[in-house]
């Protein structure tokens, strides 16, 4: 079945920017929640298509994917953008599992470990610090406008990116491998004064229980660790923002290295 009449080629080009804005938006984790009911994202996402139709190039009418155009290559389209947005989705989840490593190495210092909250949007359990750092990360995505940002590169990569043009290139399998091995580097680095003030600790309450036999570092261990953990985490606040401000551009630039921007 070709499609040979415009308002097909309109329907067809509507159905391709949905496509990729769905991609697009379902990688913000605000608005992948499962909170958010599926009809309120369509709807949204329909919202949006229609908007930006005018604005997209005349030339997507005239692009080899629209000639003689098919059932398969209209699923091949639409697999494309899906693809689009499932490594926007990687590349953003990466790295707030960054950010999520640094507060498990935290609540397992402090002694938090079998602790666990509960996350609604994401349906997941996590340890208190780790949910507490992976939700300012969110919050500072939030105030930066990261989310508009994320918009703007949908739109603007409908100048640059032709419907089914993405492909999966070595190139990008060897930046998600980096990007991956960096999950444990700069985790370590944002639970790095938390591990080091549990380290000394661990060190002084050893030579404290060899000296003092009677002293009951046992029963006061978790009272001190999570008293000089917390001052520690209060004080590296500043340093734990600094970071994440600085991992939320770079993620966005991944992102608009990927929309071709």
């Amino acid at each position: 079945m070709n499609f040979d009449y415009p308002i097909a080629f309109s329907a067809v080009k509507l159905i391709a920017m949905m496509a990729r804005f769905g991609a697009f938006l379902t990688a913000v984790p605000f608005f992948s929640t499962a909170t958010i009911p599926a009809r309120y994202k369509i709807l949204f996402i329909l919202a949006i298509s229609v908007l930006l139709m005018p604005s997209v190039p005349d030339d997507w009418m005239t692009a080899a994917s629209f000639r003689n155009l098919d059932l398969f290559s209209l699923s091949f389209m639409v697999l494309s953008e899906i693809v689009l947005g499932l490594t926007i989705a990687l590349f953003i989840l990466i790295f707030i599992e960054i950010v999520r490593f640094g507060g498990f190495i935290m609540d397992r210092d402090m002694g938090f470990i079998m602790a666990s909250v509960f996350d609604p949007g994401s349906d997941t359990d996590s340890t208190p610090f780790s949910h507490l750092l992976v939700e300012s990360f969110l919050i500072l995505f939030l105030i930066f406008d990261g989310h508009h940002e994320i918009i703007r590169l949908a739109a603007y990569s409908f100048q640059t990116i032709p419907p089914g043009g993405f492909v999966l290139t070595p190139e990008i399998g060897e930046t998600i491998i980096d990007l991956s091995s960096r999950i444990f580097l700069v985790g370590m680095q944002i639970a790095f004064p938390v591990f080091a003030a549990m380290f000394i600790l661990s060190i002084a309450m050893g030579i404290t229980a060899r000296i003092g036999e009677d002293f009951p570092v046992l029963e006061l261990s978790f009272a001190v660790r999570f008293a000089l953990g917390f001052s520690v985490v209060i004080g590296s606040l500043p340093v734990i923002i600094s970071i994440s401000r600085q991992m939320n551009t770079e993620m966005l630039e991944w992102v608009a290295g990927l929309a071709g921007f």
